[in-house]
């Protein structure tokens, strides 16, 4: 089904508090307005705090990720 242009795009209600402890790239991204493949690029470079999982996954602590974006509770 086509969306109507003039409908607003629903994106899923995504906020810090109701974050998990441990995010994946996709939760991460969205709760940070950027793309996932942006957010691995910024993972590999150093530039995010993160954690590699296996050889392609990578792992976002919420604390970590708040402190990065300078988000406070």
């Amino acid at each position: 089904m086509a969306r109507n242009k003039a409908e607003p795009i629903k994106r899923p209600e995504i906020s810090w508090k109701k974050a998990p402890p441990m995010m994946d790239t996709d939760y991460a991204s969205l709760i940070l307005g950027i793309g996932p493949d942006t957010l691995r690029r910024m993972a590999r470079r150093g530039d995010v705090p993160a954690k590699k999982i296996g050889p392609r996954l990578w792992r976002f602590e919420k604390e970590a990720l708040m402190a990065w974006a300078g988000v406070k509770e």
